[in-house]
């Protein structure tokens, strides 16, 4: 929703008290996304999406010498992909792209073709994610991690970015990987493609965001450099922490034989005792010949529909709706139609219960948050004071203002570069106004 969006929408004329003349796109951009029933079979350039339907996250791991493993992920929201009947059942239809930059030239990538199928429409439901992954091995040094995801069948595209900066990971220090969290990891059976790690299939979690859908978190990191030797062994501690409660609980400490230089570790843990709110697990090894230790840390989010933030210091941006009520649920959720495409109003309009609503509302905000490692979603911040300047310039006692043609409009782009006043023209009945 930046200012740079004003020059897609050209210009638009309103009739003071009549309605709007120019045709203006649902989406923010001025990219109409299309609606479900016609987007079979179409030959036209993908319009870009202005819902964030997946998020993603990353990894680094050591490779050898002077070379780090970048693994890169993806969960797309599988309940946001446009769906196409087959002969026995209904399918979603993607394509997914990796890209890593290095001073903004392309240095690897990859591109997907996915389908998701499901034998009946109804089993899929809010909350079901599709994870992806692909590894690389770089250099250390600065990269843009780019994901991009084409939905096939709505012809509507996304892409999102992460800026990095990749460190080696020493060649006799002790260290540990970057924690992958996850949602399930088992042992690895068959072919499991880039999702095996060390024998295992490890589903990372992007978003890092756990709930109601979810009773445990797994977790996978890698441990470099222990001191081999008869009767050598290791100490690991791991403790979920969040300092703005005083929550912390201590899982059992492990100790463990050196059986190699290099070791994987991985478990899960139970999340009921913790209410919703921002979390740290923190993993210390020691290695019990030397002395020597390591720590790493990796954040994670739990909401639960219903129960009000404890954790002043919240990233995930939806937290904050946990204490609306239901009519204030009810009319945020009229308000932002202007930025959701047809398709997903269709099912906004399905939603049933409060709970379900609400939950949809904080994935929606998280989804479009502009910067994440700020408390604040300036996404939301920006679009609903739209809304109450719009109440404010364009209301009346009839009609609240962001309803009404022009406040649709500012709330969807913002402020005009430039307002063209028309008290009188011939050839109109009503005076007019021109924003550009």
């Amino acid at each position: 929703m930046n200012r740079r969006l004003l020059t897609l929408a050209g210009v638009l004329l309103f009739l003071l008290a009549g309605s709007l003349i120019a045709q203006v796109p649902d989406s923010l951009d001025g990219s109409a996304t299309p609606d479900q029933t016609d987007i079979a079979n179409r030959d036209t350039i993908p319009q870009e999406s202005k819902i964030k339907f997946f998020a993603i996250d990353y990894a680094t791991l050591s490779y050898q010498e002077d070379w780090v493993q970048v693994e890169i992920f993806a969960l797309i929201d599988r309940t946001f992909l446009a769906l196409e009947e087959t002969d026995d059942g209904v399918q979603a239809r993607y394509e997914i792209t990796f890209r890593v930059f290095s001073e903004d030239s392309l240095i690897t990538g990859d591109r997907w073709d996915r389908t998701d199928f499901s034998p009946v429409k109804d089993a899929r439901v809010t909350g079901q994610k599709l994870p992806e992954i692909m590894k690389y091995v770089v250099k250390p040094g600065d990269y843009l991690l780019e994901v991009e995801v084409l939905d096939k069948i709505a012809n509507v595209f996304r892409k999102d970015d992460l800026r990095v900066s990749i460190e080696a990971y020493s060649e006799t220090e002790l260290e540990i990987s970057d924690i992958i969290l996850a949602s399930n990891i088992q042992p690895a059976r068959g072919d499991v493609g880039e999702f095996n790690h060390n024998n295992l299939l490890v589903l990372p979690n992007a978003d890092r965001l756990y709930g109601e859908n979810a009773s445990q978190i797994f977790y996978y990191v890698e441990l470099y450099n222990l001191t081999m030797g008869e009767g050598n062994t290791y100490t690991i501690k791991r403790q979920i922490r969040n300092d703005n409660v005083g929550f912390q609980y201590n899982l059992p400490v492990r100790t463990r034989d050196v059986v190699a230089a290099d070791l994987v570790d991985h478990d899960r843990f139970a999340i009921a005792a913790m209410t919703t709110g921002s979390y740290d697990l923190i993993i210390e090894v020691t290695d019990n010949s030397t002395g020597n230790v390591a720590i790493k840390s990796q954040t994670f989010w739990i909401f639960r529909p219903g129960m009000d933030a404890e954790n002043g210091s919240i990233l995930n941006p939806g937290f904050d709706i946990a204490g609306m009520s239901e009519a204030d649920i009810d009319g945020e959720l009229k308000m932002i139609r202007y930025i959701i495409p047809p398709k997903i109003q269709k099912m906004v309009k399905k939603l049933n219960g409060f709970d379900a609503k609400r939950q949809f509302l904080a994935n929606f905000w998280k989804a479009n948050d502009e910067d994440r490692s700020t408390l604040e979603n300036e996404t939301r911040t920006k679009y609903m004071d739209r809304v109450r300047d719009s109440n404010t310039r364009y209301g009346s006692h009839q009609v609240e203002g962001w309803k009404t043609d022009r406040g649709r409009i500012y709330c969807m782009l913002g402020e005009p570069d430039y307002i063209a006043n028309h008290p009188f023209e011939p050839d109109f009945a009503k005076p007019f106004q021109i924003w550009s």
